[in-house]
């Protein structure tokens, strides 16, 4: 019953809402399908980055597929939690918390098979340059190295919904799906995280 009301709100309604009246394009996601589970890396501009990645999802995939998002924001109020989780399918984890439990529900969420969109920047960044990487990213694949991540390029949203404002504006974006990718064992992590931030450059 979820995947299908997944399906129903984010690729029956969701997708031709944001390519007919808002203006997006999507390239095809191959690799999403092809991979049974992966974590989605990609900069981020909006909240609009969210719902265009869920509505690119496969079926099979789309009630697995959980976004990590910041229980101080997504879960400020009880009814802004139950929207999230009814409508986007949020895993909220404890940014400020410094004792490890972010990546701690991360990890546990891996294991129960399920995959993420991650943000490596960390926040919505308002400027056009990609924004240094956070190492957690990095952490939590190396806690599992047989999931890929799939790099995501995504422009123009921050016209589409800026930080700060609430009223969606038709504006043209682009959703570019990469390639996986496996985290590389014989470097560090620091290179590493530039790599990944490499790959989701390269699809500009």
């Amino acid at each position: 019953m979820k995947k299908i009301w997944l399906f129903i709100i984010h690729r029956l309604i969701m997708k031709p809402f944001l390519k007919i009246f808002i203006g997006g394009e999507f390239s095809p996601s191959y690799d999403l399908s092809e991979q049974p589970q992966y974590i989605i890396v990609t900069n981020h501009h909006s909240h609009v980055d969210t719902l265009a990645i869920l509505s690119s999802l496969p079926f099979n995939h789309i009630d697995k597929v959980q976004p990590v998002a910041a229980r101080d924001y997504f879960a400020r109020t009880k009814f802004i939690e139950f929207i999230s989780k009814l409508f986007i399918n949020v895993l909220l984890i404890d940014r400020k918390n410094k004792n490890g439990s972010a990546l701690f529900e991360m990890e546990k969420a891996l294991e129960r098979g399920r995959s993420l969109i991650l943000f490596p920047e960390g926040t919505r960044n308002t400027s056009k340059e990609l924004q240094p990487f956070k190492m957690g990213v990095i952490n939590l694949l190396k806690k599992a190295p047989h999931i890929p991540y799939i790099p995501v390029y995504i422009t123009g949203t921050r016209n589409v919904l800026p930080k700060g404002d609430a009223m969606v504006v038709p504006h043209n974006f682009t959703v570019k799906f990469g390639k996986a990718f496996y985290l590389d064992n014989t470097v560090s992590d620091t290179d590493n995280l530039e790599k990944m931030r490499q790959n989701i450059l390269n699809l500009a």
